[in-house]
């Protein structure tokens, strides 16, 4: 039942956003305020609110408060705020116009950008259910190898449980795995578990600390440091790309900077692409900062990151080292914030709205106050070089390696060559020659292999070449099901030829590899050598990362994985490195497959050699032909940039486009695609009066249906960012149906949804 107006004079209104608003409820929502509760209800605070029809508890931020407002101007009833939540320090004044500015630059309902802000609710002093084993973590792995389990989730329960020493909090399991407590509850009635509650208070998580001692600076880093400090004390935005090879020092140039920040009494922020970077990271940041450096990442318990979120806002902290999210640390005197890798796609956000990218969001947060951006990579994205070229942005360039050692020997090897001489496995013969010479001589050995396979394209064993869509240049996907090559970004489709256009060759290849598969084929190879897996199975769970490249850096001679493997760490006994499948890079159905190419071979080829010993780098293709490889082979980005950036101005694609995608998901798979083409028609009719706008037809998006829900996509592309937004603001959307779940807007996407 709807609560009554307020009609006493001095009563209390509230406007509040939804913190997970869609398009549909991004308004700003008007509540009554109880006379128990008014003095805790200012702007920025954190509230439960009842709503919709069935009233349903729902989290919101308060934007405005109205004192004395009495609701007298309202047509409508209003209900009251339900209570407050202590758990969340408000948001101040800046942090709420900094969403304020995320809504309007990604065209995001605001309650979701202030979302982005506020850190898990911890558990301050109350009671947590955990989970324990009923038998010694010794006798997990042989009670799994059982086959007495129907269901993989109980299995990684298990397995998770062994990991963290035989106990865990249910929530954190549920978190880490991602999956419900069905398989909890299961093995807890099945006796293999059993299900407790403890009363837990807030733990002191400081970081023992073990020295890092500064290194000196070669004269490249020198004058690198020297230029960026002097950026620094110009007080305003400033933005600088720091280009250096793999192994050329950017994390000890990174540290004199921010220990150059904390000296002039500010703050820094570290960004670094992917969790599995964060240990040795960690590890050299408390070894410099002690316990003025905080570590954030999604794998932190709620309770540990909302203490950590709380230290840097009190001021107890002066550097924050983390992945993306870490960008809106509540820093109240930033200055400095780093983008290590800055190339890589997991800087932006691609599970919800707004779907940001952690650079832009470092701008928006330093163009008042000033402060420096660095964007740091041995291959940086074809956009930041570019601005970088025009003098856009600042530039520094160190080329050598520390102790000038020498970029690893990388060595193509043709796999049209083993397929005819009959090998048939995922290794060619003078890879497996280099393993084994590196087993014998006690050296470590890594292999990259692309998880994602290229199962989805034609290749042609003559030649090598994949087929592709005649208008954007991009590898066509094949479809099964309807035998055609369809082209997932303008909807241009074929027939499968019955011979290669470029050579005439009749043999196609469509053979897809992944990590299980290698580890497999490397163990029978290979079966006296111990041999470490890497990848999203091998690596949930708490500290799991950490775990495995202890245990590789450990006793391990091989260590395989997919793109985590590829950057970031240092392995100073690692020789050799091998990646499998370049095709499944070059023939992704991507515009960027090119240059995703490039950097990731580049980066994985800079994890040999690191150390006294020289590197030696394998790279297996069919393709041995292709620009963006043979560019890698010598690490030669200028080569690289050269070819790709005239292509993309021939096909108008970044940098001289901005792309934004709308995606449409719902139940009614014919109902979402056929709104989804009423709005294709109506921001068809928009841009048709603005100069460089085009929108590309409606396709099903690369994850055709994801938990029971189909989804569509289109693409636009426009001359500026300011135009998407205007494209997206004039055009007048028909009225969503029932049948669609919701609607998504990407400026600038990442992976393309």
């Amino acid at each position: 039942m709807e609560q009554p107006l307020f009609l006493e004079e001095g009563k209390m209104t509230a406007e509040v956003y939804l913190l997970s608003a869609t398009k549909a409820t991004q308004n700003k929502y008007t509540y009554a305020v109880k006379e128990e509760i008014a003095g805790k209800i200012l702007p920025g605070v954190i509230c439960y609110v009842p709503f919709g029809g069935g009233n349903r508890k729902t989290q919101a931020v308060v934007w405005n408060v109205n004192p004395e407002d009495n609701g007298k101007n309202l047509k409508y009833k209003i209900k009251e705020i339900s209570e407050v939540c202590d758990n969340f320090r408000p948001l101040s004044n800046e942090e709420m116009l900094l969403a304020e500015r995320m809504s309007e630059f990604y065209f995001s309902p605001l309650g979701n950008c202030a979302r982005c802000l506020i850190p898990p609710e911890g558990n301050k002093g109350r009671e947590v259910r955990f989970a324990k084993l009923t038998m010694p973590v010794s006798e997990v792995d042989s009670l799994c190898r059982e086959d007495r389990f129907r269901n993989i989730s109980q299995v990684k329960v298990l397995q998770y449980l062994k990991d963290c020493g035989g106990s865990a909090q249910i929530g954190e399991i549920m978190k880490d795995l991602s999956c419900s407590e069905s398989p909890v509850k299961t093995l807890a009635k099945n006796k293999f578990i059993e299900i407790y509650t403890e009363k837990i208070t807030q733990e002191d998580e400081w970081v023992k600390a073990v020295e890092y001692p500064a290194m000196k600076l070669t004269e490249e880093q020198n004058n690198a440091f020297d230029k960026i400090k002097a950026m620094l004390s110009e007080n305003k935005l400033s933005e600088c790309l720091v280009h250096g090879v793999t192994g050329s020092g950017k994390t000890e140039l990174y540290l004199r900077l921010i220990e150059h920040v904390i000296s002039e009494g500010s703050q820094a922020i570290m960004l670094v692409p992917e969790i599995s970077l964060t240990p040795q990271m960690e590890a050299r940041f408390t070894g410099r900062f002690g316990n003025r450096v905080t570590v954030l990442h999604s794998r932190l318990s709620n309770s540990a990151r909302n203490r950590r979120w709380e230290k840097i806002a009190s001021g107890e902290v002066s550097v924050a080292l983390g992945a993306r999210s870490a960008v809106f640390a509540p820093f109240k005197n930033l200055k400095l914030i780093i983008l290590d890798e800055e190339q890589e796609l997991t800087y932006k956000s691609e599970e919800q709205e707004p779907h940001y990218h952690a650079a832009e969001i470092a701008k928006l947060r330093l163009e008042n106050d000033g402060g420096v951006i660095l964007y740091g990579s041995a291959t940086p994205r074809l956009e930041t070089f570019y601005r970088a070229k025009r003098r856009d942005i600042g530039y520094v360039r160190l080329a050598e390696r520390v102790n000038a050692k020498p970029l690893p020997r990388v060595e193509i090897v043709n796999m049209r060559d083993e397929l005819d001489v009959g090998v048939k496995g995922m290794f060619s013969r003078k890879l497996i020659s280099e393993i084994e010479n590196n087993l014998n001589a006690g050296k470590k050995s890594l292999i990259f292999v692309h998880r994602r396979g290229f199962s989805g394209n034609v290749i042609c064993t003559d030649c090598g070449k994949s087929f592709k869509c005649r208008h954007c240049n991009i590898p066509m996907t094949y479809h099964s099901k309807t035998g055609r090559l369809i082209c997932h970004y303008c909807g241009n489709t074929a027939t499968v030829p019955e011979v290669c256009p470029s050579c005439g060759g009749k043999k196609f290849d469509k053979r897809s590899f992944g990590t299980e598969k290698a580890e497999s084929e490397l163990q029978k190879l290979f079966p006296s050598a111990k041999i470490v897996r890497m990848d999203a199975d091998t690596t949930s769970g708490r500290e799991g990362h950490l775990k495995v490249i202890e245990n590789f850096t450990r006793d391990g001679d091989i260590l395989l994985g997919t793109q985590m493997i590829a950057k970031g760490h240092d392995f100073p006994d690692v020789t050799l490195v091998g990646v499998v499948s370049c095709d499944s890079l070059i023939n992704f159905n991507d515009y960027r497959a090119s240059e995703r190419t490039f950097q990731l071979l580049t980066q994985v080829a800079g994890r040999a050699g690191r150390g006294s010993e020289p590197g030696r780098v394998i790279f297996q293709a069919l393709d041995v032909d292709n620009y963006s490889l043979n560019a890698a082979c010598s690490q030669d980005y200028f080569k690289f940039f050269e070819t790709e950036i005239k292509l993309r101005e021939s096909l108008y694609f970044p940098p001289f486009c901005v792309m934004t995608v709308i995606g449409f998901i719902g139940r009614d798979d014919r109902g979402t695609f056929e709104y989804g083409r009423e709005c294709r028609k109506a921001l068809s009719e928009t841009a048709a009066k603005m100069k460089g706008a085009e929108v590309l037809n409606i396709l099903r998006a690369n994850v055709q249906k994801l938990a029971g829900k189909y989804r569509w996509r289109i693409i636009m592309k426009t001359a500026t960012r300011e135009d998407a937004l205007e494209l997206l603001k004039n055009t007048k959307f028909p009225k969503q149906p029932g049948g669609v779940a919701s609607v998504i807007t990407d400026i600038a996407p990442g992976n393309m949804f």
